[in-house]
């Protein structure tokens, strides 16, 4: 008998729906999660249910420790999207019984908005990346608690890099109040172990990018070094699952919001509805061209003289987008020259000829 199974994650437990296919409940359970989710009582569940079921949980941030642990046990196992999810199954009754429920009937039905689920070895690649990215927030907020620290002391510092060499000499030679002072030492204890760690890390990344020739081809772009071709790589994946360059745009949340009515429409800010570190990389890699010649540079030094530097990093990093997109599609290195002809050809097309010979 084909069984599907409706998963309601949480941080300590799973409600657990089992349907038949035509939608009659089999079981109903819940399982505790105890001190470490792997470790619950998936085989004896499983065991009691019999065969290898389809199962369905949301996206939410235990769901990849729960995947990890009921997959052996299933003949497939999706997430699935919950935003889109509760917008076609809200319920007027919610609990964790119906939404189980609901998520067991979508996947029965085949109509579950799912997200996509890197294999492990690629979410082992980006847990590490991210977990650079997390350490240089923490080395930020330390950078910054020690500005603040020497703004409530009413210092200064007149160069151009408070934590280059300079700077540290700066910080170390101060006359302070003996709590100001302590507080400062400590501080940039830790601003060395967090300094040191990163390199550590970053050491390993740029390792294993050099084996790896998609992210290598990814670091031939201007402004995106390895690290930050390691993390566009491994966050986006396999690129065929995206159809098209406004796909993967849509995915990095760099498309902007539009409300269209009455044949009147508006494009508002970005969405942000996509992921968050892939977002992050190309805008930071869109900094590099405010005075880098070129097309791109050139595009970005236009937008911002019409709607300011903040826009032009965003288009920028759409057009980034574009471009990897193409790159890991065809497998090609960047070609900068390439994106003027491109561009001369949009313009034949747009019958704008005068501006080619001009280009």
């Amino acid at each position: 008998m084909e069984l599907y199974i409706g998963l309601d994650v949480h941080k300590r437990y799973t409600i657990a729906v089992a349907t038949d296919m035509q939608g009659r409940v089999i079981r109903r359970d819940r399982i505790e999660h105890g001190n470490n989710v792997a470790q619950a009582a998936w085989a004896g569940y499983f065991s009691v249910l019999g065969g290898r079921p389809r199962a369905a949980l949301e996206a939410t941030g235990v769901s990849y420790a729960v995947l990890e642990a009921i997959e052996p046990f299933c003949e497939s196992v999706v997430m699935s999207n919950p935003v889109r999810t509760r917008l076609i199954a809200e319920q007027t009754v919610k609990t964790d019984k119906v939404d189980a429920k609901a998520l067991a009937d979508l996947l029965r039905a085949n109509f579950l908005p799912t997200v996509h689920t890197m294999p492990r070895a690629i979410r082992d690649q980006r847990e590490l990346l991210r977990h650079r990215v997390s350490l240089v927030y923490v080395q930020t907020g330390l950078k910054n608690r020690i500005h603040g620290l020497l703004t409530r002391c009413g210092l200064q510092f007149e160069g151009t890099d408070l934590y280059g060499k300079a700077g540290r000499e700066y910080l170390t030679r101060l006359d302070l109040r003996p709590i100001h002072r302590e507080e400062l030492d400590r501080f940039l204890r830790l601003l060395d172990g967090i300094a040191g760690e990163i390199k550590a890390l970053t050491r390993r990344i740029q390792a294993e990018v050099e084996v790896c020739p998609e992210a290598l081809r990814l670091a031939t772009i201007p402004g995106i070094g390895k690290y930050l071709a390691a993390l566009v790589y491994w966050e986006i994946g396999e690129v065929g699952r995206f159809m098209s360059p406004s796909r993967l745009v849509g995915y990095c949340g760099l498309g902007p919001r539009v409300h269209s009515s009455g044949g009147r429409t508006v494009h508002g800010p970005i969405s942000k509805a996509g992921n968050k570190f892939l977002r992050w990389a190309l805008v930071e890699a869109s900094q590099k061209y405010g005075s880098r010649p070129g097309p791109i540079g050139e595009f970005y030094r236009r937008v911002k003289l019409k709607k300011g530097s903040k826009s032009a990093r965003v288009a920028v990093a759409r057009k980034l987008a574009t471009i990897i997109w193409h790159m890991m599609s065809k497998r090609e290195d960047f070609n900068e020259s390439k994106i003027r002809e491109d561009r001369q050809r949009q313009r034949f097309r747009m019958g704008q000829p005068e501006k080619f010979l001009a280009a």
